[in-house]
């Protein structure tokens, strides 16, 4: 496959995968009292958490591969295969050191910081 073809079907994949985890309910029962619509997503904390852990790699904004399936699956509550998270991690690697996975950037894809602007 082409490097352009390869990227884009990883990029049709990983736009597949978050939408469906976005308009999927919880696989478990909702929490007693959920947060208000306005309310947001705000992924990139957990995120944030992971890559201050002691055993982290401590490159600012990004986390390893099994970090970042991590918190998909244990903190976002995301039901992710291993095919799809294998996708997620393509699209959002280091350029440079592909065993980092920027987060920032798949917090920004998730949950987009425009949504908070006011426009005025």
């Amino acid at each position: 496959m082409q490097p352009a073809a390869r990227l884009s079907h990883v990029a049709a994949a990983t736009l597949h995968v978050i939408t469906r985890q976005l308009t999927t309910p919880f696989p478990c029962p909702p929490p007693p009292s959920p947060p208000p619509p306005s309310s947001p997503l705000a992924p990139q904390a957990f995120f944030d958490d992971a890559a201050r852990d002691d055993h982290s790699a401590k490159l600012f904004g990004h986390v390893t591969g099994p970090q970042f399936r991590q918190v998909l699956t244990t903190k976002l509550d995301w039901v992710v295969a291993n095919e799809e998270s294998a996708l997620l991690i393509e699209k959002f690697k280091h350029e440079d050191k592909p065993e980092f996975i920027n987060y920032i950037a798949f917090a920004n894809t998730v949950d987009p910081p425009e949504r908070y602007l006011n426009d005025y």
